[in-house]
């Protein structure tokens, strides 16, 4: 009280539910981080988890589990107005000093933003460009906000409409969202069945500067295609492929196995590209691809025609490039 963080509030209203200077002033600004003095978090007993009127213990507790904490003696019990002047004006009335209601005038604050036609649309859009498109379809945006407004604001329903909406179904929008640096190493761990564990995919997380948990802003890692694009990234990847299929990050790592597990011939240069292109890339694969990998399967790094020789280590090397090719495809970069 008297003194209350404004970085929560506005965080609140620009990052998770109105968006941006979309129906808020300053004013409300600082209205919402007098509704938010008092909460806090503090260490508290393993069997007081979930109360946030609990007794603190020392921050070195080792029994101690953070928990979050409403404070009365920080809270400000004046009355509060959000958005005056507005259709969604909200009043907070004064409380008691000292009661712990106090702790309901940020739960109120949440309850009535959760219902504004901002939130919605903004929660909303974000939610499609997670899933469907950067460029949001706008009956599918129409659809979710029908849904927001007669489920109250249930995310659950409005992840169904946009999961069994026909944008997300069909063909229309399929292959056009490009993967995130932790989608990209981990499809091409998955598409082989590697086992990588997460130190190793942290490592190269932080190479491609989007390692778990570091952002430096608020607003995260963008999740938006022009954001996942570099020079240096599509490079580094490059080197991760290499490194995962020579066995120096998974040692799991079994490109012959896959082959051998498929039944074909293993000195069918289409056989092997169908099969390692049928892996990777489902239903995403234009014939002048699959020449390509065939193309290259069929030639040494100098570009002479070389025929396959199953058995021979030559063999294993040059499955091993030819998984890496593949997964650097253009498509590769797509979920």
């Amino acid at each position: 009280a008297g003194n209350p963080n404004e970085n929560y509030a506005r965080e609140l209203l620009e990052l998770h539910t109105m968006g941006a200077d979309n129906g808020y002033t300053q004013g409300d600004i600082e209205e919402l981080a007098r509704c938010f003095t008092g909460w806090t978090v503090c260490k508290v007993d393993p069997a007081d988890v979930g109360n946030p009127f609990a007794p603190c213990l020392p921050p070195s507790s080792p029994i101690g589990v953070w928990n979050f904490r409403f404070d009365p003696t920080t809270h400000d019990y004046g009355p509060k107005v959000l958005f005056p002047g507005t259709p969604y004006t909200l009043v907070i009335p004064a409380r008691p000093p000292g009661s712990q209601s106090g702790i309901e005038d940020g739960f109120e604050v949440l309850a009535h933003l959760a219902t504004l036609p901002q939130t919605a649309e903004f929660v909303s859009r974000k939610l499609i460009q997670k899933f469907v498109s950067d460029e949001v379809p706008l009956a599918l945006l129409a659809d979710c906000l029908a849904t927001w407004f007669a489920t109250n604001g249930d995310i659950r329903s409005v992840m169904a409409t946009i999961l069994l909406s026909p944008e997300f179904l069909g063909p229309t929008y399929r292959w056009n969202k490009l993967k995130t640096p932790i989608e990209d190493l981990v499809s091409m761990v998955r598409a082989f069945g590697g086992t990588t564990n997460l130190s190793s995919l942290s490592d190269w997380l932080f190479i491609l500067e989007q390692p778990p948990f570091h952002s430096f802003t608020p607003d995260g890692y963008p999740e938006l295609g022009a954001d996942q694009l570099s020079t240096l990234r599509i490079l580094e990847l490059a080197k991760f492929g290499t490194r995962f299929s020579n066995n120096a990050i998974d040692p799991n790592f079994d490109i012959l196995g896959v082959l051998n597990a498929a039944g074909i011939d293993l000195a069918d240069a289409g056989a092997v590209v169908d099969t390692l292109l049928g892996t990777i890339y489902p239903g995403n694969v234009h014939p002048v691809d699959r020449q390509l990998a065939i193309d290259f399967m069929l030639t040494n790094d100098f570009g002479n025609p070389q025929p396959l020789v199953p058995g021979i280590a030559d063999y294993s090397l040059r499955v091993e490039k030819l998984a890496v090719f593949l997964l650097l495809y253009p498509q590769g970069r797509k979920q």
